[in-house]
């Protein structure tokens, strides 16, 4: 399994753009009640890795978009309770939807905001509009109580449910999510030295793993079978003994449904080009697919999530050939990692309907081994093979 460089310390990278909504927070507040509260974000984006790729070097390393959305709770009598929620421009120069592309550390950059005395938690998701944000956490609202154990948080955000025609009705994530989760105590502005309130660090921790699925371009053995030149689509069902999780709660945790989901329908594309690496030509998703969708959401603090893969099949152009295997495969994934399948074609073929039907296999080396997806390409090949040169046509 291929770890991905963590994302160390990116939180609310601000220069200073920072918009207030629905929030119990009071720039205006009374001088002696309220308190200025600095945030501090410290880089660098760490990408270095443990095992080197089989292509060239990379030019980016992640997408991001221009904004970090901040949930602020406070704790009054054993409750966390909303106060309010804040935007941030990641770059203050840029609009709201920017899409910043990163070729490596991020710059250091500071915020903050006027905030009343008491104890309060920030929760920031960087990249938060890729998932659905949990409108109803309005201030006032009690997301946790101490004396109330059965409580169930609510969740902060989710999978968006796509309702593109491509991939209706499935659960989607096209970027990386990030979060950062801070306790820190507010205090009377008299009992705060000249120097006053140091700053809140905060660190963002990459929640998803990345799974890559890739088209081997080799002729079956006695047809000569293979993935014609267009865009393919790929639909299985990932099933685990452990309920997966589907989002970020508003505690900063991972969230997790009741009674939990289990079995997790995927979906995601290819273009019609070829990629090449070492071993051969494969077509990959990547930010230009019609359906680009290789993360899914992990707990950093938990180990490895084994589960199968199965009810595959990847249809193509409409009256061309579609593809299926009945076979299951065991995969394990978590934050920060990344693994995924590589299919080829082989001779069995169903004729019986006018879309023909291709079986796969999982793709082999030259020794006759499982090709890992992990390694064909670099860590961050879906940012940079719309433009990569060694595009094979």
């Amino acid at each position: 399994m291929k770890k991905f460089p963590a994302l160390c310390v990116l939180a609310l990278f601000l220069a200073a753009g920072c918009s207030k909504e629905d929030s119990g927070l009071n720039p205006a507040a009374v001088e002696d009640e309220s308190v200025t509260v600095a945030f501090r974000m410290e880089t660098p984006f760490d990408t270095e890795t443990s095992l080197e790729p089989m292509t060239r070097s990379t030019a980016y390393v992640n997408w991001l978009w221009n904004q970090c959305k901040a949930l602020i709770l406070k704790k009054t009598d054993g409750k966390w309770i909303v106060d309010g929620t804040q935007t941030i421009l990641l770059e203050a120069n840029s609009s709201l939807f920017y899409e910043i592309k990163l070729s490596g550390d991020l710059p250091p950059c500071t915020f903050g905001f006027e905030m009343r005395p008491g104890d309060y938690r920030i929760v920031a998701i960087v990249n938060p509009q890729v998932a659905s944000w949990n409108t109803a956490l309005t201030p006032g609202t009690v997301v946790a109580d101490e004396r109330e154990v059965a409580l169930k948080t609510p969740p902060l955000m989710t999978y968006t449910v796509s309702s593109h025609p491509a991939n209706r009705g499935y659960r989607m994530l096209t970027r990386e999510v990030f979060v950062a989760v801070a306790d820190f105590t507010v205090p009377k502005s008299g009992d705060l030295h000249a120097t006053g309130m140091a700053p809140v660090e905060l660190n963002a921790v990459r929640r998803v793993g990345k799974f890559r699925f890739l088209l081997k371009d080799k002729p079956s053995p006695q047809y000569g079978l293979t993935f014609q030149r267009t865009a393919h689509t790929f639909h299985g069902v990932f099933t685990s003994d452990r309920p997966f999780a589907e989002g970020i709660d508003a505690l900063g945790g991972m969230y997790y449904s009741e009674p939990g989901l289990y079995k997790l329908p995927w979906c995601m594309s290819t273009l019609g080009d070829f990629y090449l690496a070492n071993s051969g030509r494969y077509q990959l998703c990547h930010t230009n697919s019609t359906v680009f969708s290789p993360f899914l959401f992990f707990d950093p603090a938990q180990e490895e999530q084994a589960f199968e893969i199965s009810e595959i099949r990847i249809t193509g152009a409409s009256g061309g050939f579609t593809y299926r295997t009945d076979r299951v495969f065991s995969r394990t994934l978590g934050a920060s990692r990344i693994t995924g399948i590589v299919f080829q074609t082989n001779d069995q073929v169903d004729d019986s309907s006018s879309q023909v039907q291709v079986g796969l296999d999982e793709a082999t080396d030259e020794k006759g081994e499982p090709e890992r997806a992990e390694l064909l390409f670099d860590p961050f090949y879906e940012w940079n093979a719309a433009t990569d040169n060694t595009l094979q046509q």
